[in-house]
């Protein structure tokens, strides 16, 4: 889904791009929480969030000891959200701007079923990471 640079207004709140729009189906509501670790912020159209909240209490029944701090992660530090008029806005609390250091400008950074939202140093970072790890592997790879 790439990436998205956007403006984060007065109010907290952050606009979805139509490139995304597809991918939350027009949801009325996302949900919106820390990812792990606390350096940036997951936005899930709330059907993928609840099919993760699902997996993950399987996991932790079937005796996956990672699956029970994760848990408590995603159903304890998430809320959700409505999505704001046809502008398709979404409203970020103070608290989770503090953690994810989004006082400068933001990205938004398609990753399968979610958005992750960070800082734009932070996404340089690890762009730049990415790039790095997968430099060496161009030359023999199949996947390039």
């Amino acid at each position: 889904m790439g990436e998205a640079r956007v403006v984060c207004d007065e109010r907290g709140r952050i606009v979805l791009p139509s490139d995304y729009a597809a991918a939350f189906e027009g949801a009325a509501e996302v949900v919106i929480g820390p990812a792990p670790g606390g350096e940036s912020l997951y936005v899930f159209p709330v059907v993928a969030w609840s099919r993760l909240v699902r997996r993950l209490r399987k996991a932790k029944a079937d005796g996956d000891a990672e699956a029970g701090p994760f848990l408590r992660l995603y159903t304890s530090l998430y809320r959700r959200e409505r999505v704001q008029g046809a502008a398709r806005r979404v409203a970020l609390t103070r608290d989770l701007m503090e953690l994810a250091d989004l006082s400068e400008g933001v990205v938004l950074v398609g990753r399968d079923d979610r958005l992750e939202v960070l800082s734009e140093s932070r996404w340089q970072e690890r762009f730049a990471g990415i790039l790095s790890e997968t430099r060496p592997l161009a030359a023999k790879s199949r996947w390039d």
